[in-house]
């Protein structure tokens, strides 16, 4: 959410996904592997696309 370039990449890379999906598996599994891709970015890099690990501050 804090990054567009991020926002812009993903967006393209779903679209790309749902294409390719529609192509080569057919419409029935477009869901599937959208929401597969999606879950599995948010389990690789939980902060985004180009964006870092938060960094913590010690006390």
């Amino acid at each position: 959410m804090g990054n567009i370039w991020g926002a812009v990449a993903g967006g393209l890379l779903i679209g790309l996904v749902e294409i390719l999906s529609t192509q080569f598996l057919g419409a029935d599994f477009v869901n599937i592997s959208v929401y597969g891709l999606l879950l599995a970015l948010l389990i690789a890099r939980p902060e985004g696309l180009f964006g870092s690990a938060a960094v913590r501050e010690k006390l």
